[in-house]
């Protein structure tokens, strides 16, 4: 090869490499790409094969590099390594080949997930074709420590069959089977209760009762959002959304979700990014349901969106069993799901914009020798707030089945150092 065609090889990697490239008019029927064939290298790195043709007749060295997730939003957290061989890529038709690839590598800070990229085949003029392609998958990780248990092995007054938990900015919101609790955040929550203690800021309210006379008998896993606390409610079809205000825990307003795609309502939470409500059924999820919610004439109106479909962190489709509570991180929008299915469950960390996952938490606990049971998690930075007894960023409520009296509680705290205020 010439000294002269290695030099402008070069050139060409570098200039996709560092920008950009400028934008001309296609060069219509020079060429055409295909398809991707991604070959997963790390939970950085990427190798994406293309299935593509150029012209034998088209005169110059031509490059194949991309754009992550497209052209016109191309992220900086994305370094290319285009495919550019000695004399530009093979022309004419070609299929995937292991010694032809583009190198896509992840350099941000904290965890992220693509849909697409934008393949792009380009001589020292510019771009000659493009084309968006799926590429799903998750970047970085979710990095985690478990920080212990508190309370641990209790019986507070409130932990027989515990459902979930949730919070604002002074306060928890934990639900048993029929009952909502209020405690403020700087009460020792392993300090037993055998009755309302209004004194000290903590409240309870049970299930209303004109719904407890139509058959409704068990609180799940709630959500707190802008001024609002949102209960899943189950005993019949169809099963609910009850919501409260916060300050008194009064009944605000109550609305059905929709019984063609749900039998169950384990959990629910709203998401700040967009506002919509987001649940599940238990078991078998291949994904999440989507409702648009307003409270109008007294009433909570659930209109059924769209379903968020799920997926691995290499893009694989996947369901999810045993969903016991689900929350949204303020901080970094990312939705924390709770699966109660031994050691193939835990945490599990999604991308809502993408339904890929990018992260499982796993947390140590035994279904058959114990009769332990995962139950909500909520998402709240207390490194440097007064909370006895606890700190860390991600809180999980477990519950002991077995033996006589009330459950055990284990309220389990993760440090998450990517949800640090």
């Amino acid at each position: 090869m010439s000294k002269k065609l290695f030099v402008l090889s070069s050139i060409l990697a570098a200039v996709l490499a560092s920008a950009v490239l400028p934008w001309p008019a296609e060069a219509q029927g020079v060429c055409q790409i295909q398809a991707i064939r991604p070959v997963h290298v790390g939970e950085n790195l990427v190798r994406v094969q293309v299935q593509y043709f150029i012209s034998p007749t088209h005169p110059k060295p031509c490059l194949i590099g991309a754009y992550v997730p497209n052209r016109a939003n191309q992220s900086p957290s994305f370094g290319i390594r285009p495919a550019n061989p000695p004399g530009g890529v093979p022309k004419g038709q070609q299929s995937f080949r292991d010694d032809l690839f583009i190198e896509i590598s992840y350099n941000g800070r904290t965890p992220a997930s693509t849909e697409t990229i934008e393949a792009v085949i380009y001589d020292a003029d510019g771009n000659l074709c493009t084309s968006v392609l799926t590429l799903r998958r998750a970047w970085g990780s979710v990095p985690y420590s478990f920080l212990g248990d508190y309370p641990r092995d209790r019986e507070p007054g409130w932990s027989d069959e515990c459902q979930g938990v949730t919070h604002d900015e002074k306060y928890w919101y934990i639900t048993q089977k029929g009952t909502l609790w209020k405690f403020p955040v700087t009460f020792n929550l392993n300090e037993g209760i055998t009755r309302t203690k209004r004194e000290k800021g903590i409240w309870n309210v049970d299930i209303p009762r004109f719904l407890r006379d139509e058959g409704y008998n068990h609180f799940s896993h709630p959500d707190y959002h802008n001024g609002r606390l949102y209960i899943p409610l189950e005993g019949r079809q169809p099963c609910k959304i009850v919501v409260f205000e916060p300050e008194r825990l009064n009944y605000v307003a109550e609305g059905n979700l929709d019984t063609a795609i749900q039998d169950h309502a384990p959990w629910c939470a709203v998401n700040p990014a967009d506002g919509m409500l987001y649940t599940s059924n238990s078991d078998n999820n291949a994904g999440l349901f989507v409702y648009r919610h307003e409270i109008k004439d007294g009433r909570l109106e659930l209109r059924y969106s769209h379903l968020l479909k799920l997926y691995d962190e290499k893009g694989n489709p996947i369901k999810i069993h045993s969903v016991q509570g689900g929350a949204f991180s303020r901080k970094t929008g990312l939705l924390y799901i709770s699966s109660d299915r031994g050691s193939d469950g835990g945490i599990f960390v999604f991308d809502p914009k993408t339904g890929i996952r990018i992260g499982v938490i796993r947390v140590n606990y035994s279904q058959s020798r114990y009769g332990e049971e995962l139950e909500g998690l909520t998402v709240w930075d207390l490194d440097a707030a007064a909370v006895p007894g606890i700190k860390g960023q991600v809180h999980l409520i477990m519950i002991d089945n077995w033996g006589t009296g009330a459950d055990d509680l284990y309220f389990k705290h993760f440090a998450v150092p990517l949800e640090k205020q």
